[in-house]
């Protein structure tokens, strides 16, 4: 587990290598601070790998905020995340690029970076857009048989959304053909009924 600032956690069903390996990894997400610059817009994103990439982050770097870059790279709809449609958005950029309104979460400011890292920090922070409400693993904690993740990312979606809770169940089950589950429920109120959402996988 990662806490504060991150708030993010990645379980595991062993610790074999190799294309053949019988473990699982999953990676889940809460993200309490957008940091800009390099940051990405995917709070509550999450990756599981299985003798490949099953659910992945498929956003590549082409070039530094670019079109490219700033509408699909950085942005939620290349994540495993949910997209809320407002039609009537205003109107984002992320630096100097024009961004598409495709229903994802928003850069705080432009996604310029602050002066000082209090600016982050800060309790009232804008930057602040998310809150992990809970974690847990075990009852082994170096095996666990669970692991769970749960946050708050209403912030990052702007006034868009009124209560967006996303909730990760990652379960080791301890077995050679089906190794592992992931459970990712999602608690979404907007505060427009007929935004229309998308739950992503990649």
């Amino acid at each position: 587990y990662f806490p504060a600032p991150e708030g993010q956690m990645i379980a595991r069903t062993g610790f074999n290598d190799g294309i053949d390996s019988p473990d699982v990894i999953a990676q889940m997400k809460i993200k309490e601070i957008f940091f800009s610059g390099h940051a990405q817009l995917d709070a509550g994103h999450f990756q599981i790998y299985y003798k490949g990439l099953l659910a992945s982050d498929p956003g590549l770097y082409e070039s530094y905020a670019d079109a490219h870059d700033a509408n699909y790279n950085k942005s939620t709809i290349s994540h495993n995340c949910m997209l809320i449609h407002d039609p009537n958005e205003q109107p984002m950029k992320w630096y100097h690029v024009d961004l598409l309104n495709s229903g994802g979460q928003k850069p705080i400011n432009n996604a310029s970076e602050v002066a000082h890292i209090n600016q982050h920090l800060a309790e009232d922070s804008p930057y602040r857009i998310g809150k992990v409400e809970g974690y847990e693993f075990g009852p082994d904690p170096v095996k666990p048989e669970y692991s769970y993740l749960k946050g708050d990312i209403t912030k990052a979606y702007g006034d868009k959304v009124k209560d967006y809770e996303r909730s990760f169940m990652f379960l080791n089950l301890n077995n050679k053909d089906n190794p592992a589950a992931m459970l990712v429920f999602d608690l979404v109120v907007s505060s427009n009924n007929n935004f229309k959402k998308t739950w992503l996988l990649h």
